[in-house]
């Protein structure tokens, strides 16, 4: 039985097997990384507070044209936490955050870390079903949405019982004076009025109703063993887990990507928030990362393209998070000559396979540096980045950030170490690792061993500690005698200069042909001679991959669906096949 090596890369000699450690030479690779002070455990709320207290002019929060210094931004955290608490938040209640990216997130994420409470993200474009069973599970006592027509009603019909307070934030109190006005006299079908019942609360009441001289009850966090945060996932098993991150972890790993963004200057970074804070990378990546800054927030609710452009353009900010569609569809814009993408200094992409053609084309319009990174949320989520000064490493997604360990091991009960070069399961161990899955002891003990985590990712490592991903464990399969990975199949067809989104899935188990059918969509193009056809995709694998390992069959989309992730959804291609493969997307 054989493994398919990554696409157009011969596997080294084995040599002696790599353990990225503390005194590993690849830490040359990285010049300017502080490896070695100690990662201090500490409470989450004072990376906040640390800041606030270094800038407190600095703007925090953009939203709309609007701004909120740090100073400002510690009195409202400060007032709602103390209000929060006198509606029963304290250490060991969880509260869930259904907001989009708004100056409520960050606001309410501190205020209830800084209670003492549990914060428990959620994803606005869930089901209802998926809602009302996270904040089910993780038994929320309180839930905090904006007002609007599209949330709160919703938010109300999906709250199980275990959910006591809904707090109802005011979109109109966020927006500058002109779109307030335009919001409250032409857009009042988008708001919804408070309930008036016990169960309903207003953001503004909160803060209003507190007396001057009521002080916050400052909770005696202890960072290693009190959960910060509760994200969910699926990993790759496609049940729903719950994720429990301590303080502690939250802001190591924090701290482990303040180093490693050691260029960038203290009270004068600007980040373009794109990313949602209700996922584990824009929380970690971007919320926290540029609050630990003292940076300035830009926030924008969602992917829009052009409004994306607009703000870039205007804002100027210099650091920028996000998925490889995201910068996709930036690339090719056909008015992006209109834009000024100057002003960044770092791109960061996660979550995905970065076409190169998609970096280059990114680093040649914005002049900025791009570098992929890896982890994952039972993770922090970060464990490995590419560096941000030296040499480019395409087709790696990383080293191992301070303090991080890394280990390619064999997969089965052995889990023996592998020679670099060889392909495996990735193991980490760190700092920043999640303390377990919230009520699933059986499931944390598989994942969690001797203080190493199994990833469920197939990767390699080169000699000198790159990591390079290879795909999901659980989704490889056999293709007649070769084990193979879907990822590396993706990989290659995105390295055609017209592909820009690929997926690739396994043939159903009652198809005669094991060999799986693949899903792209291509660049825009005003010349038919430059935009090829399945034919023309086939040709071009054939000369990259082994000749078992080439699809079935390959279907060029207008676009790949999507999950509320911004993710493609494998789920719907999937349906899609199930269903009838030759029908029109």
């Amino acid at each position: 039985m054989s493994i398919v090596p990554p696409p157009s890369q011969t596997l080294p000699s084995a040599t002696m097997p790599i353990r990225l450690s503390a005194g590993h030479p690849w830490r040359a690779l990285a010049p300017g990384v502080d490896w070695d002070s100690p990662l201090l455990h500490r409470p989450l709320t004072d990376i906040f507070d640390h800041s606030a207290a270094s800038f407190p002019e600095r703007p925090y929060l953009t939203f709309m044209g609007r701004q909120w210094s740090y100073g400002d931004s510690a009195l409202i955290i400060e007032r709602a936490a103390i209000g929060l608490q006198q509606i029963g938040v304290r250490q060991g209640v969880r509260v869930g955050l259904c907001l989009p990216n708004t100056p409520y997130a960050p606001w309410a994420y501190f205020a209830v870390l800084k209670a003492g409470g549990t914060v428990v993200p959620l994803n606005p474009q869930q089901s209802d079903h998926e809602l009302f069973q996270q904040l089910g599970d993780t038994e929320c006592r309180v839930l905090i949405t904006l007002n609007l027509q599209q949330m709160l009603p919703r938010m109300d019909r999906v709250a199980p019982d275990c959910v006591k307070t809904i707090i109802s934030c005011p979109m109109a109190g966020i927006l500058p004076p002109l779109r307030k006005l335009f919001f409250t006299t032409f857009q009042r079908s988008h708001h919804s009025p408070l309930p008036d019942d016990p169960r309903h609360l207003s953001w503004d009441e909160m803060l209003a109703s507190l007396d001057s001289a009521t002080s916050l009850d400052i909770p005696g966090i202890s960072p290693d063993q009190d959960v910060a945060v509760i994200l969910h996932t699926t990993g790759g098993s496609g049940l729903p887990k719950a994720v429990m991150l301590s303080h502690s972890a939250l802001s190591v790993n924090t701290e482990q990507l303040r180093r490693w963004f050691h260029p960038c200057v203290p009270g004068e970074e600007r980040f373009l928030a794109i990313l949602p804070f209700f996922h584990s990378l824009g929380m970690t990546a971007v919320q926290n990362l540029a609050t630990v800054l003292g940076a300035e927030l830009v926030l924008l609710p969602r992917f829009d393209l052009d409004h994306c452009l607009r703000t870039i353009s205007k804002t100027r900010p210099t650091v920028m998070v996000g998925i490889p569609g995201m910068y996709g569809a930036i690339t090719t814009c056909n008015e992006l000559e209109a834009y000024d993408l100057s002003s960044l200094r770092y791109a960061v992409c996660g979550g995905g396979i970065l076409p190169l053609s998609v970096q280059e084309t990114f680093e040649s319009i914005s002049g900025c540096r791009m570098i992929e990174g890896y982890g994952l949320t039972e993770a922090g989520p970060v464990t490995h980045c590419m560096p941000l000064v030296g040499p480019q490493r395409h087709g790696a997604i990383g080293l191992p950030l301070p303090g991080t360990e890394a280990q390619i091991r064999a997969p089965g009960p052995s889990s023996q170490s592998l020679r670099s070069g060889s392909i495996g399961e990735l193991w980490v161990r760190g700092p920043q690792l999640m303390s377990g899955y919230w009520h699933r002891p059986e499931e944390t003990r598989t994942v969690l061993r001797d203080g190493w985590l199994q990833t469920g990712d197939s990767a390699w490592q080169d000699e000198e500690g790159y990591l390079h991903f290879v795909g999901r464990s659980s989704d490889s399969f056999h293709v007649f005698d070769t084990i193979f990975y879907p990822q590396q199949i993706e990989a290659a067809l995105l390295k055609h200069p017209m592909v820009i989104e690929a997926a690739c899935l396994r043939a159903s188990p009652d198809n005669e042909d094991p060999r799986p059918f693949c899903f792209v969509a291509l660049h825009d193009s005003h010349r038919p001679d430059e935009i090829p056809d399945t034919i023309d995709l086939q040709a071009f694998l054939r000369d990259i991959l082994p000749s078992s390992t080439l699809p079935q069959a390959i279907e060029i989309w207008g676009k790949l669906p999507r999950t509320s992730n911004g993710k493609i959804s494998r789920q719907a291609l999937e349906d899609y096949l199930r269903k009838n493969r030759d029908a029109p997307p």
